[in-house]
Order: C-alpha cells, then structure tokens, then sequence
C-alpha cells in the first residue's frame, strides 16, 4: 500500500491505495478520462505528451512519484541493484516515469540503496513474462 485508504484497487482486490490503482496502465488510463474525457486511454496520454501537453506531462510525472514511493519501499525490503519498468505502459511512458521515480525512491530507500538502485527500461516487451516462465520451468526440469 502507497495510500492509506487511498484508490480502490482494480480486479478481485478489494484492498485501496495499493501500488497499481495508482500505477499501471489501468490507473493512467483512469487519469486520463478523468482529465481529457471518456475515450482517452493510457496510450493517449503517452502520446499527448510527446506532442508536449503539460498536463498529459504532469499526470506521467505524478504515476512515476507514486511508482517511486513502491520503488523506494521495495528497495528498503530487498536490497535490488536494478529494477526494470515494462509491461506496455511502462515502457511507453518510461521517459516520462524515471525521473520523478528516481526522485522519489532515493528519497525514501535508506542507504547503500538510495545510491546503488537503478532504474532501467525493461527490453524483452510483451514477452517477458513468458520468457521468465519458461527459465522457471527450465530451472525445475533441471533440478528433477
């Protein structure tokens, strides 16, 4: 959780303020009706900001503050050196969502992680999800 009874999460979760009512492309999607009206979308957005919209900007820079306070927290509990932004959201609006998540996570990770975090975009797409399963299921055929 990034908000304490924040928004209401998406799906079978009947939790709110958690990561990815303010994060995914679901919830830019959300910002995005919410501020252009009923049939914008996420990949709208995106583009309305590469056309140099300040506030399709601004609504990007404030999903990468919240992504930065999950980056930060996770940074805290794991230790991770890298943390890669993907799914087709996350890489569309990567140049938008690094530098305020870099902000905002190194102002709340506690040291050696607040200087050695980084992040990164992911570079495998849509596929990387099939891709780790498969290295699952490799590793436990390896392991049998």
């Amino acid at each position: 959780m990034i908000v304490h009874e924040g928004r209401p999460c998406q799906g079978a979760c009947i939790g709110r303020g958690h990561l990815e009512a303010y994060v995914s492309g679901n919830a830019a999607t959300a910002a995005a009706r919410e501020t252009f009206g009923p049939s914008a979308d996420a990949h709208r957005l995106v583009r309305l900001a590469n056309e140099g919209d300040a506030q399709a900007k601004e609504l990007l820079e404030e999903v990468g503050r919240y992504l930065g306070s999950g980056i930060g927290s996770f940074a805290n509990l794991f230790a991770p050196q890298l943390v890669l932004l993907g799914g087709g959201f996350g890489v569309a609006a990567f140049d938008y969502l690094r530098g305020p998540a870099e902000e905002v996570a190194r102002r709340e990770a506690l040291e050696p992680m607040r200087s050695s975090v980084r992040l990164a975009k992911a570079e495998l797409g849509t596929a990387a999800g099939f891709i780790g399963a498969a290295f699952v299921a490799f590793e436990a055929l390896d392991a049998a």
